[in-house]
């Protein structure tokens, strides 16, 4: 799908258009080969170019080729089962500024609702706020994760399957953030330098503040998956505890079920025994095994077995 769209200073709404004007933004998602030939022949940018962005296990990089600055960041996506990350290519022209993707994303929907002020016309103030998006998305997905993670951590007694499970997939999650938000900020450090964009004073503060933004959801990714695996490794160590103390009971339990049994199978003997012809044998021997009894209790209660 291609669409186009164009905003100036003097709109107040970013409005569709029919054909590649100048200064308008081109809006490519899951673009099929005959619209990426297109693409090529209308705005001239390489086949090859085109071409990488639609792949989705490229990387995060920034050049130039053939005049054009081609940018491409790695944006969070609901993927049904949960959150993954797909490359968005920002490809600025001498006469359009140009975003593919393989799939359509919150970041560029806020751009078409007009909740973001932008203007087509300023392709470096467009780029730059795609990659504050980016930041902001990232923040955002993690900060709820790390909420989940807290809940969790605070009924370790009663987690059960699924929440293990849960866990495993956020991490899962925040290991695929990273794997994407440190190329990022290798992006915008670059772009900070201004090999690539020329920067006005405002704008090299707004790419500080991107690459301190994009370094401290790397160390909020970081810091969850660290306490993911404390979360895992305290579940297993109270499962562990619970396993042995249980253990530790049916041990108990069983020692001192065992003793009347070694009693009464002793007197059970078809032999001449101590006390054998009293007629108080029978309660000597049920006295005596309740005394053994009492006693083995007492002492794996003393231990704690029980």
């Amino acid at each position: 799908m291609i669409k186009i769209y164009k905003k100036t200073v003097k709109e107040a709404e970013l409005t569709e258009v029919n054909d590649f004007i100048l200064g308008s933004w081109v809006r490519v998602v899951d673009p099929t080969q005959e619209e990426v030939q297109l693409l090529a022949d209308k705005t001239g940018i390489a086949l090859d170019i085109l071409e990488d962005a639609v792949d989705e296990a490229e990387l995060p990089r920034i050049e130039y080729d053939q005049g054009n600055l081609v940018a491409i960041i790695r944006v969070p996506v609901s993927n049904g089962d949960g959150v993954t990350s797909i490359p968005l290519t920002i490809i600025i022209t001498n006469r359009y500024i140009v975003t593919i993707s393989i799939k359509s994303n919150e970041i560029i929907k806020l751009f078409l609702e007009n909740k973001i002020e932008c203007f087509t016309t300023q392709k470096s103030k467009f780029l730059l706020k795609i990659l504050d998006q980016t930041n902001r998305s990232y923040d955002k997905l993690i900060k709820g994760i790390s909420k989940n993670i807290s809940r969790q951590k605070y009924k370790l007694d009663s987690l059960k399957n699924k929440d293990i499970f849960n866990l495993v997939q956020q991490e899962e999650v925040l290991n695929n953030f990273i794997s994407s938000l440190v190329p990022n900020s290798n992006v915008f450090d670059r772009i900070l330098k201004g090999k690539y964009l020329k920067l006005y004073e405002q704008d090299e503060e707004l790419v500080e503040d991107l690459l301190i933004d994009v370094r401290q959801v790397i160390d909020l990714c970081n810091t969850n998956i660290k306490t993911i695996k404390n979360v895992r490794e305290a579940y297993q160590t109270i499962l562990s505890n619970n396993l042995n103390k249980l253990l530790k009971f049916l041990t108990s339990i069983t020692i001192i079920l065992t003793l009347p049994t070694i009693i009464a199978s002793i007197y059970g003997m078809n032999v001449e025994l101590p006390g054998g012809g009293s007629h108080f044998a029978f309660y000597y021997i049920a006295g005596f095994t309740i005394i053994v009894m009492a006693a083995a209790y007492a002492i794996f209660n003393w231990k704690k077995w029980l």
